[in-house]
């Protein structure tokens, strides 16, 4: 993330990470879970706080759960404290679990296009294991779009270069958001 930084901490119950975000544009309307914050936020983190809350109000399956989220007074620091997952090493060990994994992304894929969110960074860095629930989970909403208009979008400078879809690559506008996402699911 932009200007950012994730570091693994220690509760009495659980392990979280804190991904963190120096913040440098007033905003006073990051709402997270009925809780209303005023700080200086970068466009980036705002995108993905407003998304993540998205995602939950939806209830989208296999989304990295999160706890909450954190202002800093004199820092300028926001947080987003979520649930320690593992990273998905290549090669899975079954083709069950190559199925069960490849399922989990579709439906969380379905889920976000249902609540109007395209993820616009699937990549296998971006997919995690969940040990407490045994599923894949999707993380890292930075580059989020919400409600593309009419599931189309004229940004091209989205994905990592080797998962873009052909009319990214090609710089065709306007694109099929859904479809580039389905392309680089399957890269």
């Amino acid at each position: 993330m932009e200007n950012g930084r994730a570091r693994i901490i220690d509760l009495p119950d659980k392990q979280c990470v804190i991904k963190q975000v120096r913040t440098y544009m007033w905003d006073n309307s990051i709402d997270f879970d009925g809780m209303a914050y005023d700080v200086f936020v970068s466009c980036e983190c705002m995108n993905e706080i407003v998304v993540l809350n998205r995602l939950r109000q939806c209830n989208v399956p296999h989304i990295v759960p999160v706890y909450s989220i954190s202002v800093g007074d004199n820092d300028h620091m926001v947080s987003i404290i979520m649930r320690k997952l593992k990273p998905i090493t290549l090669p899975l060990p079954s083709l069950e679990r190559t199925v069960k994994y490849t399922r989990e992304l579709f439906e969380a894929m379905y889920g976000m296009h249902v609540a109007g969110v395209v993820h616009q960074d699937l990549k296998m860095d971006n997919l995690m294991y969940d040990p407490e629930s045994d599923e894949l989970r999707l993380i890292d909403f930075g580059l989020s779009m919400l409600d593309p208009p009419n599931g189309r979008s004229t940004y091209t400078d989205v994905y990592t270069m080797r998962h873009r879809a052909p009319e990214l690559l090609l710089n065709k506008k306007p694109f099929d958001t859904e479809k580039a996402e389905v392309w680089a699911a399957g890269v």
